[in-house]
Parts: C-alpha cells; sequence; structure tokens
C-alpha cells in the first residue's frame, strides 16, 4: 500500500516506538506491585507467549496498516521492534485487569485431566488460522479475529469455570486499549493514517476503526485466560471438577 505523505508521518515511529515503550514501562510497575509469585510467573509466560505475536506483523504490513518503526526494520524485512514490545508488555497488562474486579488469587484448578485433550486441540485454532489466510490474504485482521475466537471458544469448551475471567479481560482490556489508540491520534493526528483505512470495513467507535475495538476485545480475552487454561490454574472460588464439558470425561 501507498502510503500518503500527511504532516503526521514523521512523528509515527516516535509515537509508536514510544507507546509500545510506555506499555512495557506499565508491565514493569505492575510486575514490581505484585506480590504473587504465580500471578507474576502468570504475567512473564503470557507475555513471553505473545511475544511471538510479532513474527506475524509481515501480514498485516501493507495490508491492514503501515506503521513507519524508528528501527526501519518493518520497511524490508516485515517486522519491526515495536510489534514485539507492544505484544510482551500489552499481553501481560491483560492478564492482570481481571484481578481489578475479581478474586486476587490465583489457584491450582482440582482436576486437569481435561489437558489430556491439548495434543488435539491446541494446533485448530492455529491450522484455522493458516487456512483462512491463504485462501483471503487481504483480510487478514478478520483471519486474527477467526483465530482469537477460536482459541477463545476452546477456552470455553474446556474450561467453562474461566468464563468470567475470559469476560473480564476482554472487556477492560478493550477500553484500556481504546483508551490508548484514542489518546495516541489526539496527540499525533497523522497517526491513524498508519491503518490502511480505505481496507477497513469504514465503520467507527469513537473515532476508532471498529477493528481495533474488536481487536482489544479479542485479545484481552485470550490473553487473560492462556495461562490459566494451559497450566491448570483458575481464580479462587472456582473449580473445572464440578463443571460439564470434554474437559472432565
Amino acid at each position: 500500500m501507498e502510503k500518503e505523505n500527511l504532516s503526521g508521518n514523521a512523528e509515527r515511529p516516535c509515537c509508536i516506538t514510544s507507546s509500545s515503550l510506555i506499555g512495557c514501562a506499565v508491565w514493569a510497575f505492575t510486575y514490581r506491585l505484585t506480590r504473587d509469585r504465580e500471578r507474576r510467573r502468570e504475567m512473564l509466560v503470557t507475555s513471553l507467549l505473545f511475544l511471538a505475536g510479532g513474527f506475524f506483523e509481515p501480514l498485516n504490513i501493507g495490508i491492514y496498516w503501515s506503521p513507519e518503526s524508528l528501527s526501519g526494520l518493518n520497511s524490508w524485512l516485515g517486522l519491526d521492534v515495536e510489534s514485539f514490545l507492544f505484544n510482551f508488555g500489552f499481553s501481560g497488562i491483560a492478564v492482570t485487569l481481571p484481578y481489578a474486579i475479581l478474586s486476587k488469587k490465583i489457584v491450582p484448578v482440582e482436576s486437569r485431566q481435561y489437558r489430556k485433550h491439548f495434543p488435539f486441540v491446541l494446533p485448530v485454532p492455529l491450522i484455522l488460522f493458516a487456512i483462512a489466510t491463504f485462501l483471503a490474504p487481504r483480510l487478514i485482521i478478520w483471519t486474527t479475529f477467526l483465530l482469537f475466537i477460536s482459541m477463545t471458544g476452546t477456552v470455553l469448551v474446556f474450561r467453562p469455570d474461566l468464563l468470567r475471567t475470559l469476560a473480564a479481560g476482554a472487556i477492560l482490556f478493550s477500553v484500556v486499549y481504546s483508551v490508548y489508540l484514542s489518546i495516541a491520534f489526539l496527540i499525533v493526528p497523522g497517526f491513524i493514517s498508519s491503518w490502511n483505512i480505505p481496507a477497513l470495513s469504514g465503520i467507527f467507535l469513537f473515532n476508532l476503526p471498529i477493528e481495533e475495538v474488536i481487536f482489544g476485545f479479542l485479545y484481552g480475552a485470550v490473553a487473560a485466560t492462556a495461562y490459566k487454561f494451559l497450566f491448570g490454574f483458575g481464580i479462587s472460588g472456582t473449580s473445572v471438577s464440578d463443571r460439564a464439558g470434554p474437559g472432565n470425561a
């Protein structure tokens, strides 16, 4: 996609880089304030898992958006440092948000029998994503939504006790992410031109592309539950053993 030469373009690298660094700074501050060792481990492991999301950036560049990286790597490699920083920092933030309104304690679940299905269910979202991306590469943001939806669907089928955590993570992170984008667009008006607006749906919510609001919602849902689902943890007050579903067969 040919990028427009808008006045805000020169400020884009600073905006993208600084916002990613701010996310990591908030992550570090939150990590230091967290006293529960298991919650700290959850933050760190989730952030490391989501760090891999930076490798998907070449699928987005020039199709969904064209950010100007301070490192300049995405102009010839399709990767940028900011994507890795964003995924590390903001996924860790998404993990902590449900604890603001739910129980503050993370506990092992009573049964981990559902994990015997992992070899069969874990690859399914990635397979669906790969097929959808191959068939419709220019709809990358919607195939990403398919990936997230299939992930959350898997969580709810095998761990329905995580519904409240999933919902809290989705709602709270979508609000935080939308506020973050709104401030960025306000400070640097040209920043919104990083997105390939003609390729989007054209629907805006509070001056934000609806795709970004949906992204924040689904991203928060996945990040808030990934560690608990993979390693057999939950929020205190719920258990797996008394829930129906394939995981307890």
